[in-house]
Order: structure tokens, then sequence, then C-alpha cells
């Protein structure tokens, strides 16, 4: 119990100095790195271990909320519902598992070729909602388009 209440403790050192500015954090990097280590043997000696999936996971769910947040703050609240009606650019961010998958088989080439996959998927999307609200359009699905050429062709304009 002593254990976890030092590292509860070198938690909130930690969470301190990385709110630092750079500068201050550079003065005090001998100290930080003595934290560090320090929360590494206490995770250990608490049965915590780091485990290379999990790691990879929070990076995963991290960069998936940046993008989400990033664009809802850019474009507003229908960035959630673009999401719904477009779940093709939905499937483009499970790119993320591809990134796990990669890392999990250890092919560092692999690991590469799934991260620019990652990045273009996220490109992707905010490119093509950006479009969506400076146009004022998107490129329809093949069911939408036959929908809109059959209502063109019943008002006379096809």
């Amino acid at each position: 119990m002593k254990e976890k209440n030092e590292l509860e403790i070198i938690k909130k050192r930690l969470q301190k100095a990385y709110s630092m500015t750079i500068r201050e954090q550079k003065k005090w990097s001998k100290k930080i790195k003595e934290l560090e280590v320090l929360s590494v043997k206490l995770e250990k000696s608490t049965g915590k271990h780091f485990l290379d999936e999990e790691g990879v996971k929070l990076l995963i769910s991290a960069n998936k909320e940046i993008s989400r947040e990033l664009s809802e703050e850019r474009w507003g609240d229908g960035i959630g519902k673009y999401f719904e009606e477009n779940p093709e650019v939905n499937e483009l961010l499970e790119a993320c598992s591809d990134i796990d998958y990669a890392f999990r088989i250890r092919s560092f080439t692999v690991l590469k070729l799934k991260i620019e996959k990652y990045k273009e998927a996220f490109k992707f999307v905010e490119k093509t909602y950006g479009d969506t609200k400076t146009l004022g359009i998107r490129e329809l699905t093949p069911d939408e388009s036959k929908k809109v050429d059959k209502d063109l062709e019943q008002i006379g304009w096809l």
C-alpha cells in the first residue's frame, strides 16, 4: 500500500513537472528523469507493467480524440452528423487499428506505411468535411446520385 501512495505522489509531481514551461523543464530535467525512473520502479513493484499494445491503444485513442475535437472546434457540431452520414469516412478512421496491428507484428516497414495511411485518412476527413462546409456540397454516394438523377428527370432537367 505504501508503494501505491508513493506512486500517486510521484504521479502528481510528474504532472506538475510536465505542466512547466519547456525552459523550466530543461532546467529541472535531471530531477524529472529521476521521478520518471522512480515511477517505473514503483509501477513494477505494484504489479503494473507497461505493455506495448496498451501504449499504442492509448496513443490511437488520443489521436482520434484530438482529431474529432479539432474538427468540432473548427467546423462545429456538424462533424458528428457528417460521420454518421458518411460511414465510409468513419471507416477511414479505423486506419488506427492498422497501426496497432503493425506494432504487434513488430515490423518497422509496415508500421511506417500504416502511419502514412493513418495520416492520409485524417487529412482526407478534414479536407472533405471542410469542402462540404465551404462549398455547401459534397460528393454524392451512388444511391444519392441515382435519386437526384431520377428527381431531375421528373422535373425535366435530364
